[in-house]
């Protein structure tokens, strides 16, 4: 401000004769145009109250003549109707505005000069901002590391020849210290990763290969400690999806992401796929696998390949197969309890062969209906047990520990293959028969735990019966115009056997009558009820209300 201080006086005393020089005739008012940066004077509109306050005006001070007022113009010179100044105020206007270029000049004048005075020193400055910012970000990896539990890895001096990673205590980074399972190893050459669904390959690989990133940038990692070699390159491969608008389809895009490992990494990078193959035939998939494993080991190159293609395993000891004296055999700690089924996943790195993926019960755990499960368990069965690992795949030393000997694909399925229990209320049964003829003769819609309606119900109206689970034999009659809904509700305060439902025209009224009287007909022919009070329901108005309920349609 000091040195535009003659300038901004001019401003302040500009403004000032501005104010004095908006004097308002009897009768007008200020308007400020943003458009053209100005001030006119417009006729006010005449109302009781500014005609009383323009009569006292009047009656107090002489009035403020009108004759030396001037038709108003835009900026484009364009007469402006209804809109005027006086010639004070246009002069008192141009000086204002005369004194903001003043002071706009003035300030670009100063801030020029400071750039000249600076211009010298713009490489200086400009390292002192990247340092700055360089500084405050890893002042922030520091400070969220030590919270967090991280250390420091080791590196591997430039020179040595040793490409073991030595890793103490790895986890996923995206997890807590705390709450996470740690795996120590040392890793060279080649790894064949082999473990059941949700075992944690994928998490033990990112998190591997994040620390060993993190170590080569001189940056914490989630480790409690590790000695990392220099890598030139990091390859991680993992699920892949189609790309119809390039016409390729998700093993294409495998493909793709081979090709660029095969022309970008060498000995010194660091490789992991993840399921590679799995977007075409387990046949053709697993002898890419084997064949990509011959190529990695001919030019000594570090991978981890975790794969469900149990057949590479038969392919690998095969006539044919390559030699491959430094692949390694990995699994994942598993346990499965004979007696009951369940399944333990312990998160953990160990020696063996996994040769069943336990993909039914990653069906149980993601809410597979369980005929589903059950018939896939029973196929599994009558087509022959999964393929055995090979004597090679371990060791004396190592048959004890290995997770692929603390189940077997029998204890790995479900504990019974046997078809869905009897449903309560099937065939012939009492309810179900006066319900089909008091509506008319119609089969229902029948819902069992886990299945859902189709998406054809959202907009009907429905009368349903619910069959209790044994031993209790009641049954609920209910209507709703939202079968999703309530056959959800049900199903999380009732624990139903099944529902039978059939839509009904005319809406909620008609659908609420024709439960009424569903209910009332089943406690005439003795069927027990959990719900026999709501026959006492006898108006519903609305839509319909005057023609008798009709049941539409037939079994969804």
């Amino acid at each position: 401000p000091e040195r535009l201080a003659s300038e901004l006086a001019a401003l302040e005393e500009s403004r000032a004769a501005l104010l004095e020089a908006a004097e308002l005739p009897s009768g007008w008012e200020l308007v400020h145009a943003h458009r053209d940066n100005a001030i006119y004077l417009v006729k006010r509109r005449a109302t009781r109250a500014s005609a009383a306050s323009d009569a006292a005006s009047a009656s107090d001070a002489p009035a403020a003549s009108t004759s030396a007022l001037l038709p108003a113009t835009d900026r484009f010179g364009k007469r402006l109707e209804g809109r005027h100044v006086s010639a004070r105020m246009s002069e008192a206007r141009l000086r204002y505005l005369a004194a903001c270029a003043g002071v706009e000049e003035a300030a670009r004048r100063e801030m020029q000069a400071l750039c000249d005075t600076l211009s010298e020193s713009l490489p200086l400055l400009a390292a002192a901002a990247h340092w700055a910012l360089l500084y405050s970000t890893l002042s922030a990896h520091v400070g969220a590391s030590l919270q967090k539990g991280w250390t420091l890895p080791r590196l591997r001096e430039v020179e040595d020849g040793e490409r073991a990673l030595r890793v103490e205590g790895v986890w996923p980074y995206w997890l807590s210290a705390d709450g996470a399972a740690r795996n120590s190893f040392e890793w060279r050459g080649l790894w064949l990763l082999t473990a059941p669904n949700m075992a944690g390959k994928s998490s033990l690989m990112r998190g591997t290969l994040a620390a060993a990133l993190l170590a080569n940038a001189g940056l914490y990692a989630p480790v409690d400690d590790a000695l990392v070699p220099r890598y030139d390159g990091y390859f991680l491969r993992t699920a892949s999806y189609d790309v119809p608008s390039e016409g390729r389809s998700s093993f294409a895009q495998e493909m793709d992401d081979v090709a660029v490992l095969a022309a970008e990494c060498g000995a010194r990078s660091l490789v992991m796929l993840d399921e590679l193959g799995r977007g075409t035939s387990a046949r053709e998939g697993s002898a890419l696998g084997v064949s990509l494993l011959a190529w990695l080991h001919e030019r000594r190159m570090s991978a981890i390949f975790a794969t469900h293609l149990h057949e590479m395993e038969a392919l690998l000891s095969s006539p044919a197969a390559p030699s491959l004296p430094g692949l390694a055999r990995k699994t994942m700690d598993v346990s499965v309890d004979d007696a009951t089924g369940k399944v333990e996943f312990h998160f953990t790195l160990a020696d063996g062969v996994c040769t069943d993926s336990l993909a039914l019960h990653a069906a149980r755990v993601a809410g597979v209906p369980d005929a589903i499960v059950s018939r896939a368990a029973a196929l599994l069965a009558a087509g022959g047990a999964a393929p055995s690992p090979p004597a090679a795949a371990s060791s004396p030393s190592s048959a004890a520990s290995s997770p692929s000997a603390a189940f077997s694909p029998s204890a790995a399925s479900p504990p019974s293959a046997a078809s869905p229990p009897a449903v309560p209320g099937g065939g012939g049964s009492p309810a179900l028969e006066v319900a089909r003829r008091a509506l008319g003769g119609r089969e229902p819609m029948r819902l069992l735990p886990g299945e859902v309606p189709p998406p054809a119900a959202v907009c009907d109206s429905f009368v349903y019966l619910l069959a209790s689970p044994p031993p209790s034999a009641r049954w609920y009659v209910g209507e709703t115009d939202n079968l999703h809904r309530r056959w959800e509700q049900h199903r999380s305060s009732r624990a139903p056997a099944a529902l039978y439902a059939w839509p009904v025209q005319g809406g909620k009224s008609a659908a609420r009558r024709l439960e009424t009287a569903l209910i009332e007909q089943l406690a005439a022919e003795g069927v027990a009820l959990s719900n026999d009070a709501d026959a006492a329901h006898v108006a519903f108005g609305g839509a319909g209300a005057g023609t008798p309920p009709t049941a539409s349609g037939g079994a969804a």
